[in-house]
């Protein structure tokens, strides 16, 4: 008995052994420019075994497990049972893949297999630096500084949009750090060193600049940044300016018991006014619009007065209020839904429909009908039997925008009789139009494959459908995913001719907004044309990430 109890004894103080059929995973993860190891990662591993048909678990079965890198960029998962698993890699100062639209790696476990080379890798982050100074060469400090990208507005422009903001230090100097590639422009607006000039005050001012200097956004100069650059030097020069006047007198109709007179954007400064009508405001030179309101009787009445400042005041404007439009508009679905994913699910089509009206100023009035005919604007009925109106419009262009199922496109937009093609409604006039929108399930289909620069399948990043010619403004690009075997499928595409990119990293700003960007590669895209109904497959070669400049 006491042989026995020492037997146990000493079978007890072994290390415990893993199980012969449990599988072990290691890797490295790499900056993928400098293909140096990237230390302090976190890798998150995702996965569980798989059923006889090489399916994966169900969610519940799903292990999530998380591992850090050493030193040399090395990461090991132990005790792993066999089957599939995702693999993706986050540290600070590089992008998350999920950023990139990328898929995180897999790995595939058969019992007891031991995998030791899965590599994955990051894109590091880029860093923009400068000084503020002003018309002396001086430190600026405390200047509010802007990192802006050109993105698309609700009205489908692009226009500079602000992004993160930083603060001059004691030398003047700011800095961003953690920015993805791509273009970007820098604007600072400066303060006085003893308290802010007060709206309506005749002292000179600190205009906004735009890196390297100018007030004018159209004169800035873009900085591109590559992945993992560090671009220092970035400086900006401010410069005093002298205020001018703008005043005038707002035309209110008969009965308002008051008026509303403001300035867009809405920290250009505070608008005087007198009780006859009169207003005035000190401008530094830049563009505004002058947003008007009043109401009667519970009618609303409005005015949108664009205004370019230079240094020469304006004086004597008149600015006319005008009753604000209610317009109707009618919608009709052609074809039906399909079975397959991008249909509606068997819910009815109108409540996946939305149609707005966006106007074209900060903030723009929003008026229409989400999906589910939830309302987005005040007093707008549901879409359920096709009909939607739009209250309150203030005197404006708008642009029509939709929401619909992926298997649909636009196939008609009239305002009156007259088909509209550029989806814009002009209301500056002061009348409206019956809106009609036919959206059709007729649209053709694109699928195919993505090829490397050998002929064998890639996974692409993105894949960008856009249209050439007349089709351009008249119909969207459509953005895809590719999947990891480099299969693709677009629905609802409207008729016409288009060009297919795959690209493993890309701004689709630039693609599907700039077609100058487009230009350098007009010869890797794939020519398609589409059809009413009609089904097409095509191959397309994979673009790498474009070239440096």
């Amino acid at each position: 008995m006491r042989f026995v109890g020492l037997v146990l004894l000493c079978a007890g103080l072994l290390p415990a052994q893993p199980a012969p059929d449990k599988c072990r995973l290691e890797g490295k993860v790499l900056n993928s420019i400098t293909g140096a190891p990237v230390r302090k990662a976190q890798v998150i591993l995702i996965g569980g075994p798989t059923s006889a048909l090489g399916q994966s678990a169900a969610p519940s079965m799903l292990v999530r497990l998380t591992a850090t890198t050493d030193g040399e960029g090395r990461f090991v998962f132990e005790g792993l049972d066999a089957g599939r698993y995702s693999a993706t890699p986050l540290r600070d100062g590089f992008r998350s893949p999920a950023a990139l639209a990328q898929r995180p790696e897999l790995a595939l476990l058969g019992p007891g297999e031991e995998k030791r080379d899965l590599i994955l890798r990051l894109d590091p982050l880029g860093v923009i630096s400068g000084h503020v100074l002003d018309a002396d060469g001086d430190p600026v400090r405390r200047a509010s500084v802007r990192v802006m990208t050109y993105q698309p507005t609700a009205t489908g422009r692009l226009a500079l949009t602000p992004g993160r903001l930083a603060f001059t230090n004691d030398v003047g100097e700011y800095r961003f750090f953690d920015l993805p590639p791509g273009r970007y422009y820098i604007r600072a607006v400066a303060f006085p060193a003893v308290s802010p000039t007060p709206s309506g005050s005749n002292e000179d001012s600190y205009a906004p600049a735009y890196y390297p200097e100018g007030s004018d956004a159209s004169t800035a100069s873009a900085i591109e940044l590559r992945p993992g650059q560090e671009r220092g030097g970035a400086d900006i020069t401010v410069r005093r300016v002298r205020p001018a006047t703008v005043s005038g007198r707002l035309v209110t109709p008969v009965g308002a018991a008051q008026s509303s007179v403001q300035l867009i954007p809405a920290n250009a400064g505070r608008v005087n006014q007198d009780p006859q009508g009169g207003f005035q405001t000190r401008l530094p030179p830049g563009s505004y619009v002058l947003a008007a309101d009043a109401s009667v009787g519970g009618k609303a009445y409005a005015a949108r007065v664009p205004l370019q400042v230079a240094s020469d005041d304006i004086k004597d404007l008149v600015v006319p209020l005008v009753p604000t439009l209610d317009m109707n508009g009618r919608v009709k679905i052609e074809g039906e839904p399909p079975a397959a994913p991008g249909g509606t699910g068997g819910a009815h089509p109108m409540s996946q429909i939305s149609v707005r009206l966006n106007g074209r100023y900060p903030q723009p009035t929003i008026r229409g009908t989400t999906p589910s005919g939830s309302p987005a604007g005040p007093a707008v009925p549901s879409l359920a039997d096709g009909t939607v109106v739009f209250r309150d419009l203030a005197p404006d262009i708008y642009t029509v925008q939709f929401t619909f199922p992926s298997a649909m496109y636009l196939k008609s937009l009239r305002c009156g009789g007259a088909e509209i093609a550029d989806l814009k409604i002009d209301l500056t006039g002061g009348s409206g139009c019956e809106l009609s929108v036919v959206l059709s399930y007729n649209g053709g289909q694109i699928e195919g494959s993505v090829q490397d620069e050998n002929g064998k399948p890639a996974a692409a990043g993105l894949i960008i459908l856009v249209p050439v010619g007349a089709n351009r403004t008249s119909s969207p690009s459509k953005v895809g995913i590719g999947s990891r075997e480099g299969r693709f499928l677009f629905q609802g595409v409207a008729p016409g001719t288009y060009k297919l990119y795959a690209w493993d990293d890309v701004d689709t700003n630039a693609v599907r907004y700039d077609p100058d960007f487009l230009k350098p590669y007009e010869a890797l895209g794939q020519v398609v044309q589409i059809s009413e109904g009609a089904s097409e497959h095509v191959t397309v070669k994979l673009i790498k990430k474009p070239a440096e400049p």
